[in-house]
């Protein structure tokens, strides 16, 4: 990411992205929707603070959201790229990681153009959702997915919030600069 000299927008940015995700996971227990992604890498990569936006073909509004690996595993080809993305970082092998589950929680804190964010090697756009911060949970929760984002079914709801109430909040370094490539095209 570039440096730029502190400015308004800087503070500005950085006020916006402090205030956005709580502190507390709590806070992500009150979620009740998710999204899903195709393929058990791409969340591994999230909730290991690698992958900190989500490529959609709309904005996500902001706040916490359920992760959930669908039940398709990633082709050959796009294992590959990840495996590129990460620098030959040490990844499991997509069969090994669970599918078909929730996973953890992401907070998303906005959406912005593909040219606002392109020199973030994940972001494919059209929108980029920059997420913020996220949860683990201990145990994965199955349950269906769905395209765009969904509504959680009560029962697993209920182990989603419960496993949220005590889980570590992380915050992914520095996504400000996100914010302060010039003014930003809001999606």
């Amino acid at each position: 990411m570039c440096k730029r000299k502190r400015d308004d927008t800087a503070t500005e940015a950085e006020a916006f992205v402090a205030n956005a995700a709580p502190a507390v996971a709590s806070e992500a227990s009150a979620l009740t929707r998710g999204l899903t992604l195709k393929g058990a890498l791409y969340n591994h990569c999230i909730l290991n603070g690698h992958k900190r936006v989500e490529n959609r073909p709309f904005r996500i509004k902001p706040g916490w959201y359920a992760l959930h690996t669908g039940v398709g595993k990633l082709a050959a080809e796009d294992a590959k790229r990840i495996h590129a993305r990460m620098g030959g970082a040490c990844l499991p092998d997509e069969c090994s990681l669970p599918h078909g589950v929730i996973v953890g929680a992401v907070h998303f804190c906005g959406g912005l153009k593909h040219s606002d964010c392109a020199e973030d090697h994940w972001a494919t756009g059209p929108i980029c959702n920059v997420i913020d911060a996220y949860c683990a949970l201990r145990r994965p929760v199955p349950h269906r997915g769905a395209l765009s984002l969904w509504k959680i079914k009560p029962d697993a709801l209920a182990e989603v919030q419960a496993q949220l109430a005590s889980a570590p909040v992380h915050r992914n370094a520095d996504v400000s600069s996100f914010f302060l490539r010039g003014r930003p095209s809001i999606a």
